[in-house]
C-alpha cells in the first residue's frame, strides 16, 4: 500500500470519541469525522446531500460536529521556487557530488537533444521528470 502512513502526518483523536464513533455505529459518519479532522470543512466531499445530512446528523448527536460546518479554510499558497543564475548552474552541472549532472543528462538522454543555458535554469525547480522534459522541450 502506497502513501498510508507517513510519520507526521497522522490524524488522531481521543480514544472517548473513538468509542462514541463506534456506539453510534455508522461508518459514513466516522468517515465524515475524518474529512472534518483533516480538511476543517465539508468544502470538496463529493458526496450526495442526503448522505452528508444523514452522516452530519449522527455527528451531532454526539457533540463531534457544529450546527454549520463551515468549508475548508484555502490552503496556503505555495512558495515561489527559488531563482537560479546561469553561475549558479554552472556549479551545480561541475559539482560531482551533486544530483544535477545526472538529471540533466536524462533530460537531454530523453529529448535526444542539449539543454540551452535557459532551460537548464529552470530545471532545479522542476517536481518530476515529467516536468524537466516539458520545460526543456519548450527550449528551442
Amino acid at each position: 500500500m502506497a502513501d498510508t502512513f507517513f510519520p507526521g502526518q497522522a490524524l488522531a483523536m481521543t480514544v472517548q470519541t473513538a468509542d462514541r464513533l463506534f456506539k453510534l455505529d455508522s461508518g459514513d459518519a466516522a468517515l465524515l469525522y475524518l474529512y472534518l479532522l483533516r480538511h476543517g470543512g465539508t468544502a470538496g466531499l463529493k458526496w450526495p446531500d442526503a448522505r452528508l445530512r444523514e452522516a452530519l446528523e449522527g455527528l451531532r448527536s454526539l457533540g463531534l460536529a457544529p450546527g454549520e460546518v463551515p468549508p475548508a479554510p484555502e490552503p496556503p499558497a505555495p512558495d515561489p521556487p527559488p531563482e537560479y543564475s546561469t553561475e549558479d548552474i554552472s556549479q551545480a552541472l561541475a559539482d560531482e557530488s551533486s544530483i544535477f549532472p545526472a538529471l540533466a543528462g536524462e533530460v537531454e538522454r530523453r529529448l535526444g537533444k542539449r539543454l540551452c543555458p535557459p532551460t537548464c535554469i529552470v530545471l532545479p525547480r522542476c517536481r518530476s521528470t515529467i516536468h524537466c522534459l516539458c520545460a526543456a522541450a519548450k527550449c528551442k
